[in-house]
């Protein structure tokens, strides 16, 4: 079943069940969570729940909120490694670098 839904929906169905005393209680979330998959989008919902996980609050109300403010539309992913765009007004790292650093720089660069 985890195939059809995916693993961060699972675990946010899972975390729901958990938090509540009883079990049976999370089933009415559960089912919402489901039916934004087949209202949203299954790939809006994934996108959602991985968010909802990521902030620490695996909750019915937090992937609400998440898919009404379109929050998941921005989601990355943090393996990404997202560069800067190139333009003359982005200076970088060496543009800040002190005297000193610059010293401690060439230096270390040099060999002995």
């Amino acid at each position: 079943m985890s195939e059809k839904i995916g693993e961060p929906v699972k675990s946010v169905i899972e975390a729901i069940f958990k938090a509540r005393p009883h079990p049976k209680q999370g089933f009415r979330s559960a089912l919402g969570l489901l039916r934004f998959g087949r209202i949203l989008g299954e790939e809006r919902l994934l996108n959602a729940c991985k968010k909802a996980i990521d902030i620490g609050s695996p909750k019915y109300k937090s992937v609400k909120a998440i898919l009404e403010s379109g929050q998941d539309r921005c989601f990355s992913d943090k393996s990404e490694n997202r560069q800067l765009p190139k333009h003359e007004n982005i200076r970088g790292k060496a543009y800040y670098q002190t005297k000193e650093e610059e010293n401690d720089v060439v230096t270390t660069n040099h060999k002995i």
